[in-house]
């Protein structure tokens, strides 16, 4: 690393010296050096970035992370698909949100619902768009702490989507959330869509089997068994 002379982004952005962006975004005496850098890497967009850029999302500083994520986006390489998903799980929010805008990007695609339900909360839900609502009930209970959080949070709209949501995948897990939200929820149709999901949620409640003890061995035994599973010994005396 160089430290002896501060680099002059500006004119490195200007004359397009990748290189020399390059070696600036790794100098350790300014951090704001290295925002600038992450900067003009991003606005020059060639892929000899990537790789640097990519070590960038495990800076320091924060604020050269999220210019690092920024830039990603703009290049648009899929390499740094994998190291963009990572960041959805930031401690930083804004980063986790400019991940999820330059997946968004170029064109990445979850590999399975746990990525999926991460770049949604990363994302938010004022930025969803429909087929992103369908994903989350597709996901089943992955998806149902950001449906939870997006109940008590979002807009009316937004609360309203998540009850469908929730009664849709009907999820036992949301039940304490949706009568919770109920008892505060003013909004009309927000209201009769909670009801609708705690009642599909109670139709979908899978009634405890009834059992009852073996005499011979103590074993538990559906109550419609003639014999025991365990010993074999007969359950119901005639």
């Amino acid at each position: 690393m160089f430290n002896s002379l501060k680099p002059d982004v500006k004119k490195m952005e200007k004359e397009k010296d990748v290189k020399g962006l390059i070696e600036a975004l790794r100098y350790e005496d300014d951090y704001y050096v290295r925002i600038d850098a992450a900067k003009a890497l991003g606005e020059i967009g060639d892929k000899r970035a990537v790789e640097p850029l990519i070590g960038a999302l495990k800076d320091e500083a924060a604020y050269v992370e999220i210019e690092a994520a920024i830039a990603l986006g703009k290049i648009g390489d899929i390499r740094a698909a994998d190291h963009l998903v990572s960041a959805l799980k930031s401690a930083y929010s804004t980063l986790q949100l400019e991940a999820a805008k330059s997946l968004g990007k170029m064109g990445w695609k979850p590999k399975n619902s746990a990525e999926m339900v991460s770049y949604l909360m990363a994302k938010g839900s004022r930025l969803m768009i429909n087929e992103e609502w369908d994903d989350l009930r597709d996901a089943g209970e992955p998806a149902v702490q950001l449906l939870v959080q997006v109940l008590t949070a979002g807009n009316w709209f937004e609360r309203w989507m998540a009850a469908e949501m929730l009664g849709e995948i009907g999820a036992e897990t949301a039940h304490k959330a949706l009568t919770e939200a109920l008892e505060t929820e003013e909004n009309e149709t927000v209201r009769k869509y909670i009801k609708k999901a705690l009642e599909k949620i109670k139709t979908r409640a899978k009634p405890a089997p009834q059992v009852e003890k073996c005499p011979s061995c103590g074993v538990e035994t559906p109550v419609d068994a003639e014999f025991c599973p365990n010993c074999g010994g007969k359950v119901k005396q005639a």
